[in-house]
């Protein structure tokens, strides 16, 4: 938020400690900078793909909207149907909510769409809007890529200031696809090998993508190559390039769909090779990415102990924000991948955080059962860590018997991990007493 507000605060350490208070404080001023900006003036703002929204973003889009019928704020926001799956009943504030469901255009509108994207066409075809109105099902994103694929392959061709020319003889050689994965399936076949090569070696990275991270991913030929053939994609409308200056290049593909198009059409074997690739190559360059997406891309390259301490640094990251969905599901994330006869010592400190998180989010019934795979972990480990690791995680028990109500067993457990510590004097016997006073 500082970043986007221009306040210059991306290396600015985070304050340690009362993580939920430092969130809780940057909600309520930035909710009330956008709130005072409303009692200014009419305040519109503008979201796209909202489902993609971590919950901690949702959260603060909660914030700042808890107040609506005070100011004249307005959010428009395009959400796909999987938010509803995972935050179902989203927003849960007491203001005007409108929902429109967008059902595919009617023909006529299609048609004149349709009609908009031949405009330049010198003596299309009668039938050629018909045809595209009735392909594209009332998808407009399907009507541009159709006419798109029609100058891919040549059977239109854009001539500048010139009305454009339409070739019957290559029409004739044409069959055009259904639907939109059809559609850009087609237009990625009429690419030139190495085009089609080093989309494919983008798609590996996500939507968007570092130019000079390319390299690593085994682009075709020499920079200035393959430079040539980004500037190609780009002119197809394939790509786009970022307008935000900066000394690293970023592109992204022109939508979802397209880049989930050009990933899907590679082999198994040379996605884990791409995506082991993107890994090395973003833990180099750790400062443009973050650790969630390091240890995503070492599990699709097939290599989840790499994926590990990633994982674990993500799981904490989001802990200190605090956004403890995303910690607990790094957390599980990390504990799936983890061989039960490997470092149990090491294990049973990651399980005992995620135990903390899960009593952070009141769902002690799951913290508990955590703690007690926790207390068999440590006591597999075995070694001179052992009482501590126990008394840790006690101590977490106690936390979590307390806020759920059961305080005779609370006092129970903190009592025998007390016994069980003796005369030693340690953090985890301070925080006990502490408990205990």
């Amino acid at each position: 938020l500082a970043d986007a507000c221009g306040l210059g605060m991306v290396e600015a350490p985070l304050p340690e400690g009362r993580a939920a208070e430092i969130k809780d404080r940057a909600f309520r001023a930035f909710a009330a900078w956008i709130h005072h900006l409303a009692r200014e003036r009419p305040v519109c703002l503008v979201l796209h793909n909202l489902q993609w929204a971590d919950d901690a973003s949702l959260d603060f889009l909660q914030r700042v909207m808890a107040p609506c019928e005070h100011h004249p704020l307005l959010l428009i926001a395009g959400i796909r149907p999987e938010l509803e799956e995972r935050r179902g009943g989203w927003p849960e504030v007491a203001c005007q909510i409108a929902t429109l469901g967008l059902s595919p255009l009617p023909d006529e509108r299609m048609a004149e769409l349709a009609g908009f994207l031949l405009g330049k066409v010198e003596n299309p075809p009668t039938d050629l809007k018909a045809e595209v109105v009735i392909r594209a099902e009332g998808n407009p994103e399907c009507a541009r890529d159709l006419v798109r694929l029609l100058i891919d392959r040549s059977a239109i061709e854009v001539r500048p200031d010139r009305p454009w020319c339409w070739h019957p003889d290559r029409a004739r050689e044409l069959t055009l696809p259904d639907a939109l994965p059809g559609v850009l399936q087609a237009r990625l076949e009429a690419l030139p090998r190495e085009e089609r090569e080093l989309l494919k070696r983008g798609s590996v990275m996500g939507r968007t993508f570092f130019e000079d991270a390319l390299e690593a991913l085994g682009q075709p030929g020499p920079p200035r190559e393959w430079k040539s053939l980004l500037h190609s994609l780009e002119a197809r409308a394939l790509l786009r390039a970022s307008a935000e200056p900066g000394e690293h290049r970023v592109l992204s593909f022109r939508s979802q769909a397209l880049r989930d198009a050009v990933y899907g059409s590679m082999p198994r074997s040379a996605r884990e090779a791409a995506h082991l690739a993107a890994a090395t190559w973003f833990d180099a360059h750790s400062e443009r990415t973050t650790a969630a997406e390091v240890a995503a891309h070492f599990e699709a390259g097939g290599a989840p102990a790499l994926a590990r301490p990633h994982l674990i640094r993500a799981a904490r990251e989001a802990a200190a924000i605090p956004a403890y969905r995303e910690a607990v599901d790094y957390y599980q994330r990390v504990l799936r991948i983890w061989s039960s006869r490997e470092e149990a010592g090491a294990r049973a400190d990651v399980r005992r955080e995620l135990a903390t998180v899960l009593t952070d989010l009141s769902r002690h019934e799951e913290a508990l059962g955590a703690l007690a795979r926790v207390t068999a972990e440590a006591q597999l480990a075995g070694g001179p860590e052992l009482t501590q690791r126990l008394a840790w995680a006690d101590a977490q028990r106690v936390v979590a018997l307390r806020e759920c109500g059961q305080l005779d067993q609370a006092l129970l457990v903190l009592n025998r991990a007390l016994d069980a510590l003796g005369e030693e004097a340690n953090l985890p016997k301070m925080v006990l007493l502490g408990q205990r006073a």
